[in-house]
């Protein structure tokens, strides 16, 4: 789900809150930010080119892939710790220790496990090699700093 247009209706419903307007005559002040969201979303509601408020407002998650790998941090641990397992098998991956314990106490289905891994397979490598070029270049460092 994008977060921003979530922000922009906290805000505006914020500074509707502080003051910004006239209860007294009735009516409201609207920033033209404010203003031209608003009335976009309204707009694409009412001419049926969304066909909820929330799809309107940009509250609804898009369709496909994530854009930036899993949106939860332990599936993409669970995906790094499936990669890095030596089992041959995805019932094998799945009764993984690590696997395992990342997964929790209710464990994870082998075909849930799989589609996690295609889905996020490039970016959980790239994050693999990351994480052991740093390592490589800490203890290089830790090597050079003992001579």
């Amino acid at each position: 789900m994008n977060e921003a247009p979530r922000q922009m209706l906290a805000d505006i419903a914020q500074r509707l809150e502080d003051g910004l307007s006239d209860v007294d005559r009735g009516f409201v002040y609207l920033t033209e930010t404010d203003a031209s969201f608003l009335s976009q979303a309204m707009g694409a509601f009412l001419s049926g080119e969304s066909p909820s408020l929330d799809g309107a407002f940009g509250l609804t998650r898009q369709r496909g892939r994530p854009k930036s790998g899993p949106q939860n941090e332990r599936n993409m641990a669970l995906v790094k710790a499936a990669l890095q397992s030596a089992a041959k098998t995805w019932d094998e991956v799945a009764a993984d220790p690590l696997v395992v314990k990342l997964a929790g106490k209710d464990g994870i289905d082998t075909d849930v496990l799989r589609k996690l891994v295609n889905r996020h397979r490039d970016e959980a490598e790239r994050e693999i090699i990351s994480d052991l070029a740093k390592k490589i270049a800490a203890r290089l460092e830790k090597r050079d700093a003992k001579k």
